[in-house]
């Protein structure tokens, strides 16, 4: 492995982050099926080869672009989640932070007219996600267990529940932001996983 200075690895930092941005935008523009490395490298104003230096293929570039994006949306659920005096209150406003966050994301690249060709990727994402999105929803219950204020489940079961939970998520948000905007019924449905029937 290459070894590199700090002012190396700030610079190449920099210029990965410029390509990720560039990309973002025109995938949001063309579709991710639609955009080319050419296109990619052309609205961050450096070369193929460039590209190429830091990303094997645009499926790469996909792939760490929703990386930086996922570990974006969960900083600000854990900042979301940090001054939060209960459990439910944790729970509440993490929901809702993925919630909004992965509308804002996902909604405008369109991913469903692109899903036949990019389905590997998206699993690929789905499963980092997932194991993210469980560890911070565990430390939720866990936290809220100890408080007393989860009597449904037993400390064994605090994992599956976080599991579960992550699942709905999930699935929620790809089904609501991909298939039906509707802002109200992410809204009923934030209300339901927080507060029950």
């Amino acid at each position: 492995m290459v070894q590199y200075s700090t002012k190396t690895k700030k610079k190449h930092d920099l210029v990965r982050a410029d390509i990720l941005r560039a990309a973002e935008a025109v995938f949001r523009q063309w579709g991710i099926t639609k955009t080319t490395i050419e296109d990619i490298a052309r609205r961050a104003g450096k070369g193929k080869s460039t590209l190429y230096f830091y990303f094997k293929s645009k499926a790469d570039v996909l792939d760490a672009m929703a990386v930086a994006q996922l570990e974006r949306i969960l900083d600000l659920a854990r900042a979301e989640i940090a001054g939060k005096k209960t459990a439910k209150e944790q729970l509440v406003a993490y929901i809702g932070t993925m919630f909004r966050e992965i509308q804002k994301t996902i909604a405008p690249l369109h991913i469903e007219r692109d899903m036949a060709t990019i389905q590997g990727i998206i699993d690929r994402i789905v499963r980092n996600f997932d194991l993210t999105n469980e560890k911070s929803i565990e430390a939720c219950l866990r936290f809220g267990f100890k408080r007393g204020e989860f009597r449904s489940i037993s400390p064994r079961e605090i994992k599956e529940t976080a599991r579960a939970i992550a699942v709905v998520i999930r699935s929620l948000a790809f089904n609501l932001f991909v298939n039906n905007p509707d802002k109200r019924q992410v809204d009923l449905v934030i209300r339901l996983l927080s507060e029950g029937f």
